[in-house]
């Protein structure tokens, strides 16, 4: 293990990349679709050995590696590994071009989960599959950086005096290894059966733990969750809420500490708010069902509605059957669009600002209007005591201010290509917190960008990169490597 941990996360990624192409290769040989699965299996193998001859060949410039150079490593990753991901792809669907292929697994390893080229009901089930799994391993990719590299940078409890970029080795990344690709397979795993026992079909089952494991939302279309099946989905989205289930010691995980968690009680709170601002918007359906006694319909649109909203906050964007449809731009969709832009936990694989952050801003926003209201207000001394607040306050209205800048620039670059105000807006939200089921939920269509023009999707594509590695990450990166 220490050997490979000297290897960057791209050589990690690529391995896990060539040896996940046997699994469509297996489901295509089931089915009788030989040519599809010789395709996926001889890609595969030329993976592994390209992948392995450039490690054998790099060997003695990867002992140490700084944090710069696994955030270069990630940047790769993201762009070059598509490339190899979407191959099988381009070369069994005639009609798919190599720049809709390429950006389409963008799209499904930045875990956004939208296609880029047509609906993927059309795709053989194996090519279904690769997609689910290409988002499962680029979930597994940001929670092995997340611990590695991102969480010290991401709002949490850093002391200013952490050690430099240059300084780091690979005894980050042999822990990140040893901690995230155990916990993250067996709640798979774990999932994947307890679907299975509900009446879930095994591979309709294992699409839906992944997609709700990386929220990226690709699931296996025609298919409706047996019931219960979304219950225990929303169970296991908590992991994409809050950061203490990958980060924290076993005595954080007691339930004192998680009912304190900032995290899950900004989720509770702003899924209650959510909840409350829909059903008082539709009171008249409320007011039918109590007065009919009918209220089995009445819990079910509460479900859909809960479900719907918990899941687009963790940016996954699995919408409920029991979703009430609407027409239109209207409060759902904006309550919905809100709750993407927010996101999920620090240094998981949901989008958006992050929970932490919106807490953070809360906080000091409360204690500026303590400190106008009562000038003589005594601080208390747990807050006295943080002296990092002040610099993860700051961090957070950084990446807020960059986020919307980033917003306003793809909606200029948007619109100057011809896209709508409105169309561009949600597509702009979907890409940078990565959630891309977000456009059909909204927009009520399914494959709105393969009618788009090719500058517009690798527009969506640089918003989807941008929005997965967090700007306010390299922006502090490169301040301490040119510090």
């Amino acid at each position: 293990m220490d050997r490979l941990a000297r290897f960057p996360l791209i050589f990690h990624t690529a391995m896990a990349t060539g040896l996940g192409m046997f699994v469509p290769a297996i489901l295509a040989s089931r089915d009788d679709l030989h040519a599809m699965a010789r395709m996926f299996f001889y890609i595969g193998i030329l993976t592994l050995i390209l992948t392995v001859f450039i490690a054998i060949a790099t060997r003695h410039q990867t002992r140490h590696q700084s944090s710069l150079g696994h955030l270069f490593s990630l940047v790769c990753a993201f762009l070059l590994l598509p490339a190899v991901q979407a191959a099988p792809a381009a070369r069994l669907l005639p009609d798919l071009s190599l720049l809709d292929a390429y950006l389409d697994f963008i799209a499904c390893f930045t875990t956004t989960g939208i296609a880029l080229h047509a609906d993927p009901a059309t795709y053989a089930v194996p090519l279904q599959f690769w997609r689910a799994e290409v988002a499962w391993l680029g979930g597994l990719l940001v929670w092995i950086a997340a611990l590695a590299m991102l969480s010290p940078f991401n709002t949490t409890r850093t002391a200013p005096t952490a050690p430099k970029v240059k300084t780091s080795d690979s005894g980050p990344l042999r822990k990140a290894l040893q901690v995230a690709v155990p916990i993250y397979t067996g709640t798979t795993a774990i999932l994947w059966l307890f679907l299975i026992i509900l009446g879930n079909a095994p591979l309709a089952a294992a699409m839906l733990a992944m997609a709700t494991l990386a929220t990226s939302g690709i699931t296996l279309p025609g298919t409706t969750p047996a019931p219960f099946s979304e219950a225990g989905m929303l169970l296991f989205l908590a992991l994409a809420y809050s950061r203490v289930w990958l980060t924290a010691r076993r005595r954080a995980l007691s339930p004192q500490h998680l009912v304190r968690d900032p995290e899950l009680k900004l989720t509770v709170l702003l899924l209650a708010v959510a909840l409350a601002a829909i059903l008082s918007h539709d009171w008249q359906t409320l007011v039918k069902g109590y007065n009919t006694g009918q209220l089995t319909p009445l819990l079910d649109t509460v479900w859909g509605i809960l479900f719907t909203t918990a899941s687009h906050l963790a940016t996954a964007g699995m919408t409920s059957a029991h979703w009430p449809d609407t027409t239109g731009l209207g409060l759902n969709e904006l309550v919905l669009i809100l709750l993407t832009i927010i996101g999920g936990g620090a240094a998981t694989t949901a989008g958006g600002i992050k929970l932490l952050r919106v807490t953070l801003l809360y906080q000091s926003c409360h204690a500026e209007v303590d400190r106008m209201l009562y000038p003589s207000l005594v601080v208390p001394s747990t807050m006295q005591a943080d002296s990092t607040l002040p610099v993860r306050i700051r961090e957070a209205w950084l990446f807020i201010l960059l986020f919307l800048f980033a917003v306003a620039m793809l909606q200029l670059i948007m619109t100057a290509l011809g896209v709508d105000f409105t169309t561009a807006f949600v597509l702009v939200v979907s890409a940078l917190s990565t959630n891309g089921p977000l456009v059909e939920t909204v927009l009520g269509i399914n494959d709105l960008l393969s009618t788009l023009s090719p500058a517009v999707k690798i527009t969506y594509a640089a918003g989807m990169i941008t929005g997965r590695i967090e700007l306010i990450l390299i922006v502090y990166l490169i301040g301490q490597f040119f510090r």
